[in-house]
């Protein structure tokens, strides 16, 4: 299995390079140019998107100046040596651009000529345009279309102000003869597409976004006060290939601000001394959420590898998919049934034909009037099977129904037992969560449409030396099993359980979906301790026999308080919900404490104890209250 990849494609100054590009187009200047924002009563008069106003908040957060009145976001080169500066309010900056004229010599013409005439030179004015945040946005998705070649999962970078694409080169980089010919090739793509463009591969999205957007400037002065090593900065390069297991070191040198954190933690960090991510990541993590947000805390967290980030892709302008639409329209769970039959043949045309495999399908029902319904189902492994997609949308398709009718089941008895009425009275207006899947099996639908998540073909393994049909492959039968659960059951009911450095038994184990939620590119806020469990035996018993020191399959989700704990020291016995179990044997206590500064602390001392009924029982003793309790059963 290739270790994961990601490379980070940045275009420095990206609104600049936006604006330019469509001067150039019309012909128009484009070397004096630089970008504002909206006075605040002009935005309110324009429809603005929810990702517009993200990009104005963090305007306004970096410039205070912009939430009074037009502030410059970007400038050009050239507008920057004329006293233009970003943060800068627009009438100011428009002082600092005034055309000055300049008169010299021309020393190319004759003495004679000099002396009766003088060139004159005009600076050209700097041009000052609107800046439209969107637009930025949609030309940065378009160009995530011709580095499909190199990526088949491209996302945009979720930041406010958005300047670079996160791609997914995870065993890809073979293709092309390595990393270094893919990012050179795709940086010669971009070029010819009449931009710049800086790019950064790493084994994280964290570490491979740090290194394509290290301040330059910044590291220059940084070397030459000799604060670090001449050659621990990265260069000036248009591409940084960091090697397989080298991120963190990579990372250790650069500055807190290409972290990923707010600015009002960053700001927090520098009054703390915290200059370096080496300095941010040798902190202690359980102090962490007490100074910083929760975002940070991520960040953090994704810098350190103990959080995975993924990539929330970019829909293909031309995607994976199939359509089915007909005068006669279909009704019932049968149709629908047998129409996704026959359009999933077609998306393994498609895949076959692309060489890539599909990891998620979505389903469009539309009926007349146009009401819509969307369903969505995944795979655990990705695949190109016809076959195997056809089980997941029927299975997704029947649950929602069925899960619907239940729904409606258990809403008609809550009111018949509310109100006293008949069934028949009741039913009539009931409205459920889930209802408009319900709703296909009686109203028409005149046409479905799939659309395939395609993501990179799983790597092929060798099945069997010399027979391949009579070779179990387990990994691929555990994954078309899961895949039917989440589909009959719902993907938020097929679970897996992770374990968790957390010494406290009902905290080391964490549930989660196997199959990712739609949103789920976006990182969650995870618990971590670094709590350590201390076993120490506190009683020397000869005559008793140690039994072994694992843990009880079944785990109480709340400890049963035990009656009493009494007899003699050779025929103990316990009382637990009424019922008296006699032990025969018990082992040496395991001693498991926690901190001060846990949520939940606790000091215990575990037992493992045989009793004569045959059960093995594991029952502790609350150190700080002096109660015992029944926790798990071994069998």
């Amino acid at each position: 299995m290739p270790l994961p990849r990601f490379l980070c494609l940045r275009f420095p100054n990206w609104p600049i390079q936006v604006l330019r590009v469509r001067l150039r187009d019309s012909g128009e200047p484009s070397e004096f140019v630089a970008l504002h924002t909206l006075a605040p009563s002009e935005r309110r008069e324009k429809s603005a998107k929810a990702t517009t106003d993200v990009d104005l908040r963090f305007i306004r957060e970096l410039w205070p100046a912009a939430i009074s009145g037009p502030t410059i976001v970007a400038v050009s080169t050239a507008a920057w040596h004329r006293g233009v500066r970003p943060g800068m309010p627009l009438a100011e900056a428009r002082s600092m651009a005034v055309p000055l004229e300049q008169t010299r010599r021309d020393k190319a013409q004759p003495a004679r000529k000099q002396r009766g005439e003088q060139k004159s030179e005009v600076i050209p004015q700097v041009g000052f345009f609107e800046w439209q945040s969107e637009d930025d946005r949609r030309q940065l998705i378009l160009l995530a279309e011709p580095a499909r070649k190199y990526a088949p999962v491209i996302g945009l970078d979720e930041l406010p102000v958005p300047d670079c694409l996160l791609l997914d080169i995870t065993g890809c980089a073979p293709l092309f003869g390595g990393e270094a010919a893919l990012a050179e090739s795709l940086l010669a793509d971009i070029r010819r597409a009449g931009y710049s463009a800086r790019m950064a591969i790493a084994d994280t999205v964290a570490a491979a976004w740090a290194l394509a957007h290290v301040d330059e400037r910044l590291a220059d002065k940084q070397r030459s006060r000799g604060s670090v090593p001449r050659n621990a900065l990265p260069e000036d390069l248009p591409i940084r290939i960091s090697p397989p297991g080298q991120a963190r070191a990579e990372l250790k040198f650069l500055p807190i601000g290409v972290g990923r954190l707010p600015l009002a933690d960053q700001e927090i960090l520098q009054n703390l001394g915290i200059r370096s991510l080496g300095q941010l990541l040798s902190l202690p993590l359980p102090d962490l959420p007490s100074r910083l947000s929760d975002q940070s805390v991520v960040r953090i967290q994704q810098l350190n590898e103990t959080v995975e980030e993924g990539i929330n892709p970019i829909p293909e302008q031309n995607p994976v998919m199939a359509e089915w639409s007909s005068d006669e329209p279909a009704t019932g769970y049968q149709d629908l049934q047998y129409i996704i039959g026959q359009l999933c043949p077609s998306i393994e045309e498609q895949l076959v034909r692309r060489r890539v495999a599909c990891s998620q399908v979505e389903c469009e029902f539309r009926s007349p009037g146009d009401v819509n319904q969307t369903m969505t189902a995944g795979v655990v492994k990705p695949t190109q099977s016809a076959q195997l997609l056809s089980e997941v949308l029927s299975l997704r398709l029947e649950f929602l129904i069925t899960n619907a009718l239940r729904a409606q089941q258990r809403s008609q008895n809550a009111t018949q037992r509310a109100s006293g009425a008949s069934s028949a009275e009741s039913a009539p207006g009931s409205i459920v969560e889930g209802d408009e899947f319900l709703q296909l099996l009686d109203r028409p639908v005149h046409a479905v449409k799939l659309v395939a998540t395609s993501v990179p073909l799983p790597v092929s393994r060798q099945r069997d030396l010399f027979s391949s049909s009579e070779h179990v492959v387990p990994d691929e039968e555990l994954a078309t099993l899961v895949a039917r659960l989440s589909g009959r059951l719902g993907a938020e009911n097929v679970l897996k359980a992770t374990l968790q450095p957390d010494p406290r038994p009902e905290h080391s184990l964490q549930l989660s979906p196997i199959l990712a939620s739609e949103h789920s590119g976006s990182a969650q806020t995870q618990k971590d301790s670094l709590l350590r469990a201390m076993v120490t035996p506190d009683m020397d018993d000869s005559s008793k026999r140690s039994l072994p020191v694992p843990r009880p399959l079944q785990l109480l989700e709340v400890p049963l308080p035990i009656g009493s704990l009494g007899g003699k020291r050779d025929a103990l016995s316990i009382q637990v919900l009424g019922q008296r179990y006699e032990l025969s044997d018990w082992s040496a206590p395991e001693r498991i404490q926690t901190g001060w500064w846990t949520d939940s602390p606790c000091h215990r001392d575990y037992y493992q104890v045989q009793t004569l009924q045959g059960s093995r029982l594991w029952i502790y003793r609350d150190l700080n209250t002096h109660t015992w309790f029944l926790h798990g059963f071994f069998s």
